[in-house]
């Protein structure tokens, strides 16, 4: 645990320069987001969209710096083992999230913000989101690299924007019946929402160890 939160430390001091800005675009960016929303926007866009950005930022300006100044190399000198240095990437991240959510819970209590609060459901499931996306990009980022990876993520971030509403049309245009999911209690929606993002997270997790023990630096 204290070799973890050295490693996460470690991450927020190469992205020192930048915390001030991010700070108060986590602020910012959820009240303009909502003002042109309005009353009738969707409810957890302003913080998903904010959040998404910010840890986008986060982690790939450390990816950026270790790629740059060979971090893997270093700590392979050092005492951290390489699963102790997978956890912490994902440790890193989840930390980002909950501060995104802690400042955006702290701004939606000022009036003039307008800002809708998110039940814990709703957080879940904007959290399995980035689950999904992280706990695809990580291991493939091991696999091959940060140079190859930088590329595929640009893309899925620059594509993100303009597939969401084809895909919202499409279900919208399919007709499903989605009556058993909404029908289900609140307690067995998040039971869930947060099963399947610790399955996904370990499955991540394990495969990237798998896979960074035997990458040769």
């Amino acid at each position: 645990m204290k070799y973890t939160l050295s490693l996460i430390k470690k991450d927020f001091l190469l992205n020192r320069k930048m915390l001030i800005v991010l700070f108060l675009a986590a602020i910012i960016i959820p009240i303009f987001i909502q003002s042109k929303l309005g009353k009738y926007g969707f409810t957890p866009m302003p913080f998903f969209i904010t959040e998404f950005l910010i840890l986008y930022i986060l982690f790939g300006n450390s990816s950026m710096l270790d790629y740059k100044y060979k971090g893997a190399v270093l700590l392979s000198t050092t005492p951290y083992k390489r699963k102790t240095v997978v956890c912490a990437s994902y440790a890193f991240l989840l930390v980002c999230f909950v501060s995104c959510f802690i400042i955006y819970q702290i701004t939606s209590l000022v009036p003039a913000a307008k800002l809708p609060t998110l039940g814990i459901n709703t957080v879940g499931a904007i959290l399995l989101g980035n689950v999904i996306f992280y706990g695809i990009i990580i291991p493939l980022q091991y696999y091959f690299g940060y140079e190859k990876m930088k590329f595929i993520t640009y893309m899925i971030v620059f594509l993100v924007p303009f597939c969401m509403p084809q895909i919202a049309k499409f279900l919208q245009d399919s007709n499903l019946d989605l009556s058993v999911i909404t029908k289900l209690q609140p307690i067995i929606k998040g039971i869930l929402v947060y099963g399947s993002m610790i399955v996904i997270s370990l499955l991540s997790m394990i495969l990237s160890i798998k896979i960074y023990a035997k990458k040769d630096l």
